[in-house]
């Protein structure tokens, strides 16, 4: 029988312009929420990939590709995303030190 337990999957994470994990997950997971801060006074931009495991981080990973975040703003996406086990989750900005994100949601195991 599987156990739902709700969890703060990554803390706060600062997005780079180079594509970097935020997260990876050792059980299959629900993401339920991502929150991009832009704490700049210039509208930024932010890429999230969902690459499974033993995959390579293209295109076809993408679930949010160039979402702008105005300045000073938060964009809330709520969502249910049913992850697997042991994949990566990935992003980047359109410029370093300028967007955090913060994912939520359900560990399964």
């Amino acid at each position: 029988m599987a156990i739902y337990t709700a969890a703060e999957l990554n803390a706060s994470e600062t997005l780079g312009t180079s594509e970097a994990e935020i997260f990876s997950n050792s059980n299959k997971i629900i993401i339920k929420q991502l929150i991009l801060a832009n704490y700049t006074a210039t509208d930024r931009t932010a890429q999230v990939k969902v690459v499974p495991s033993g995959g390579s981080t293209g295109d076809e990973h993408i679930i949010f590709g160039d979402i702008t975040v105005q300045a000073n703003t938060t964009q809330v996406i709520d969502l249910a995303m049913v992850v697997a086990a042991n994949a990566s989750i990935r992003g980047l900005a359109s410029a370093a030190s300028s967007i955090n994100v913060h994912i939520s949601g359900v560990e399964v195991t």
